[in-house]
């Protein structure tokens, strides 16, 4: 597998991804716009103020790079049982594992934002419902995650949501990847929850979920599925991912998604290897799959949307190796060419160390939809798994990765910082636009300061950084 140094051009299907025009169109890039506008979205139990952000995809509107779409995760959140070297930061006395959720009423959304003169701004806002009912940032069943509200935080007590029969919020979505299908304007959705990918109307309506088949003895789909029937909502659950990805590793599920031009070809992948611990890995099993580089990409024909098929299961190598080192997460993914993809890697720092994409060509991977060998590990919940098999055997190829872009270096060289890049977009030269790549950044709803302002004085603003294509 060729993993080159440096940057190398961006290779897209036909042809390559035309660079930045010369002149005076080239000269207004690179730039860095910051979002000047501070929208309230809700107070928490403590009284804290919490303002729009979370912005965790990106997908361009034109050819200019000044117009795109983004949107929210589920909302500001925590670590339960987080704790600074000082002891402050605590928010729930017993220091449960688990999220803390601070607007429980909080609604995902899908932004639009204009980017000109070095600022961000919100055109519109596009909240995500089922018909009469909004979608939240809770979990759906409470075997999705343990979750707790803070009720009260000076006597840092937190209540942990035990929901009604199993179930918390059939609407709730932890949304983190974004595309345009330009045949309707609708939009698909990753989703970190379930995990899933949710097919999204225009006007922000729930109309399907993708989401991993039942197992025996974990009926995920099917608990959901009923969740959403007897919630009497409208979204069709679509149970066409492996049972397997049942096990993937909680708050790691899906983060990016990718559109071929046509809107026919739809892909996802995991934001980190599974470990299995949903389906009572042993604690040593757990921790060598999450030191697995394998990371499962999957594609789908989407030629109807309504009715999606999958068509393809590969494996991606992280460039860390069977090492458990950083970078051990992906952000985002965009589409090059007929399966070939730009998959972004990055450690979980802020201002991030690394940040690099890769061009990752599957057209000579193994399929791991089968039958055979591949597809027979593939499938397997219990040691050895995919994930805890090193090497790889020769009947599984993972795709062929070529280093595209150190975001990192290319900020530095630029003069700019970011503090955690989760969104980018690949802008094709139009007309007199030049080819522009853009990287928007999560910043947690600027958790930090809003928190804890003694200890974390300067806010965490969300950017918008437009280059020139590298």
């Amino acid at each position: 597998m060729n993993r080159k140094r440096g940057l190398v051009a961006l290779a897209c299907g036909i042809a390559a991804l035309a660079p930045a025009a010369a002149g005076a169109a080239q000269s207004a890039w690179p730039q860095a716009s910051i979002l000047g506008d501070r929208i309230a979205i809700g107070a928490d139990s403590a009284g804290r103020e919490w303002q729009l952000g979370g912005f965790s995809g990106l997908a361009p509107l034109g050819a200019s790079g000044k117009e795109h779409w983004t949107l929210t995760d589920r909302g500001p959140n925590d670590d339960a049982d987080r704790a600074l070297a000082d002891g402050s930061g605590v928010h729930c006395a017993a220091k449960p594992s688990g999220k803390v959720i601070f607007l429980p009423g909080f609604t995902p959304e899908i932004v639009k934002l204009g980017v000109r003169d070095g600022a961000v701004r919100v055109q519109e806002r596009i909240p995500l419902h089922d018909g009469a009912r909004e979608a939240s940032g809770m979990p759906n069943l409470t075997v999705d995650e343990s979750t707790y509200l803070q009720t009260d935080a000076a006597a840092k007590t937190c209540t942990k949501l035990t929901g009604a029969d199993g179930v918390i919020d059939p609407f709730g979505v932890d949304t983190e990847g974004i595309v345009v299908d330009s045949r309707d304007g609708s939009f698909w959705l990753a989703d970190e929850y379930r995990p899933s990918v949710i097919r999204v109307a225009s006007d922000g309506q729930l109309l399907s979920r993708i989401v991993p088949a039942d197992l025996p003895g974990l009926p995920t789909a099917s608990a959901y599925a009923d969740a959403v029937a007897a919630a009497g909502g409208t979204l069709d659950v679509q149970p066409l991912l492996p049972g397997v990805v049942n096990a993937f590793r909680k708050n790691r599920g899906f983060e990016g998604v990718a559109l071929s031009p046509d809107g026919t070809t739809l892909y996802t992948l995991l934001q980190s290897p599974m470990d299995y611990d949903s389906l009572g890995a042993s604690r040593a099993n757990r921790n060598l799959a999450r030191s697995s580089p394998y990371v499962r990409v999957f594609r789908f024909d989407v030629s109807d949307p309504q009715a999606p098929v999958l068509t393809a299961q590969w494996v991606h190598l992280l460039a860390r190796g069977f090492s458990g080192a950083v970078p051990d997460k992906i952000s985002d993914v965009q589409w090059l060419g007929e399966d070939v993809l730009l998959i972004q890697e990055r450690d979980d720092a802020r201002p991030t160390a690394i940040t690099n994409h890769y061009r990752v060509d599957f057209t000579g991977a193994t399929n791991l939809l089968g039958p055979g060998p591949a597809a027979d590990l593939a499938a397997r919940t219990t040691a050895p798994t995919l994930e805890t098999t090193s090497p790889l055997p020769a009947f599984v190829r993972p795709g062929s990765a070529t280093l595209a872009i150190d975001l990192d270096a290319l900020l530095g060289a630029a003069g700019l910082v970011n503090s955690k890049v989760e969104g980018t977009a690949i802008v094709p030269a139009r007309g007199v636009h030049p080819g522009l790549f853009a990287a928007i950044n999560d910043n947690d709803f600027d958790l930090d300061h809003t928190i804890l302002p003694e200890l974390f004085p300067t806010s965490i603003p969300e950017q918008v950084d437009v280059f020139a294509q590298p």
